[in-house]
C-alpha cells in the first residue's frame, strides 16, 4: 500500500492545490488542469520519495536501534 501511496500522492496533491488556487469552471478546463497536474505530479514523484525516505530513514534506525537493544535485555 506504501509503494502505491506514494505513485499517488504526487498528482493527487497537485491537483487538489491547483484546485483550490484556480476553480477552473468548464469541463474542459477541469479536464486540462487534471491532466496537467497528473503530468507535472508524476515528474515530482522522486522528489516526493526522497523526502519521505530522508524522513523515515533515520526514525527507522532508531527504532531498530532500540528494537535490537530490547531483544538484548539492555535498556
Amino acid at each position: 500500500m506504501v509503494p502505491v501511496a506514494m505513485v499517488a500522492v504526487g498528482p493527487v496533491f497537485a491537483t487538489q492545490l491547483l484546485f483550490e488556487f484556480f476553480a477552473p469552471q468548464t469541463f474542459c478546463k477541469k479536464i486540462a488542469t487534471i491532466i496537467l497536474t497528473s503530468v507535472i505530479g508524476t515528474i515530482l514523484n522522486p522528489i516526493v520519495w526522497i523526502g519521505c525516505i530522508v524522513y523515515f530513514l533515520p526514525k527507522g534506525i532508531v527504532r531498530l536501534r532500540d528494537w535490537y537493544r530490547y531483544r538484548q535485555g539492555v535498556e
